[in-house]
């Protein structure tokens, strides 16, 4: 996982550190070993970071399948985080030794930790109180039972829990999927080549920047499915940016910086052996003229907390192909996205405005002929004659 500060930390389960863990430092690419006092050890476990930066861990090993731990990153150390109201580890599920499997454990952005487990109970964690207390329990189906043991999670822009399960048991052929509101499970209806035939356990999720979530199948063949939901964000989990460059030249590399541009949460947990966080700013880019959305690359964030209203910024370069003209730009952290701001591009692909029209004005007339009036004369006799050019008939004489 990736901690608060930015360090990539590994838990190895080779026979020399199956209870300590390794940082990586990107500039050298050498590692440096850490974690103290763990209790359990590395293979079957799953890291989850919560606001503080603190790093949870529900332990995999038999017999201590109730206790949890908590690492302490700047000194490495790891304590007790207390026991679980209900054990997650399904003894029958031990591989080599005395390790059992685990389900998703996800932070939510209320600030609690939703643990499921490869028999059919949860539990949770408030990261206020440090107390732990039982979760809803996933209902047989069909008599079956139901387990989230290696299964796949997802946190949803409205906040709550998509998770997908597996039946009978562990890594049972049937899959079915649920929401957890905070409170309660609510079984949905499963894509299409699902519950028959399609292990709930054999897909990736993925929070998407639009808020929807990717279903990617593991094995079976089963395709990609896309998940959308209705709910929308407290306005207190969105992104803020607060400072951002109101012209950009596409093609540049520029820095923003915000509060809690990181979000409240990592997105994504996956039982024990896949883990994909999503905690970290998205630029995008949407151009008013075409409505067409670009995303810029980010990086060297200064931080990757899930903190509540953390400050800190990210530098992100804009592709050379970026469309010009005014802009909304927006930053996005597992699916959730700040509010726009509004930025100008120039020096990309040429775009115009298409509310602007042509006007064709009509072709001008010449200013009309004055006219004008003369005075004839022929002895008595006068006349006055008015034209453009008046001339005197024959035999009369302009008077002077």
């Amino acid at each position: 996982m990736v901690l608060a500060n930015g360090t990539f930390m590994f838990g190895p389960s080779g026979k020399d550190g199956l209870n300590q863990q390794a940082l990586l430092n990107p500039s050298d690419l050498t590692w440096t070993v850490t974690g103290t006092g763990m209790i359990g050890n590395n293979p079957e476990a799953a890291f989850t970071l919560l606001p503080d930066g603190h790093v949870l861990m529900v332990d995999s090993t038999l017999p201590t399948n109730a206790s949890t731990e908590m690492m302490d990153p700047t000194s490495g150390a790891w304590t007790s985080a207390g026991t679980l109201p209900a054990p997650l580890i399904d003894p029958t599920t031990a591989g080599a030794g005395p390790v059992g499997e685990i389900g998703p454990d996800i932070l939510m952005p209320n600030g609690t930790v939703f643990a499921e487990g490869s028999n059919s109970a949860t539990d949770v964690y408030n990261t206020t109180t440090g107390k732990w207390s039982a979760g809803p329990s996933f209902a047989p189906i069909n008599g079956a039972s139901l387990s989230a043991g290696d299964c796949p999670a997802a946190i949803l822009p409205d906040g709550n829990v998509l998770t997908d399960v597996s039946s009978p048991g562990f890594h049972g052929a049937n899959g079915y999927a649920f929401i957890f509101d905070g409170t309660s499970l609510t079984q949905i209806a499963r894509p299409p080549g699902g519950p028959v035939g399609f292990d709930g356990c054999q897909g990736e999720m993925l929070d998407l920047a639009n808020g929807q979530v990717l279903l990617n199948t593991l094995m079976g063949n089963k395709g990609v499915d896309l998940y959308t939901s209705t709910g929308t964000p407290n306005p207190s989990w969105l992104p803020q940016i607060t400072n951002v460059a109101n012209s950009l030249v596409a093609g540049s590399t520029d820095t923003l910086s915000g509060q809690q541009l990181n979000g409240l949460t990592q997105g994504l947990a996956f039982g024990d052996d896949f883990q994909d966080a999503t905690n970290y700013p998205l630029v995008q880019i949407t151009n008013q003229w075409t409505g067409d959305v670009t995303y810029a690359r980010s990086m060297n964030m200064t931080s990757m907390s899930v903190a509540s209203m953390t400050p800190s910024s990210t530098q992100f370069q804009l592709p050379a192909s970026l469309e010009d003209g005014p802009s909304q730009l927006r930053v996005v952290a597992s699916g959730v996205a700040s509010a726009p701001v509004s930025v100008t591009v120039t020096g990309g692909t040429p775009e115009t405005d298409p509310s602007a029209t042509t006007t064709t004005l009509a072709p001008r007339k010449p200013p009309a002929k004055k006219h004008r009036t003369i005075v004839c004369v022929d002895g008595k006799k006068m006349k006055r004659i008015t034209g453009v050019a008046p001339r005197c008939p024959s035999g009369f004489k302009l008077k002077r």
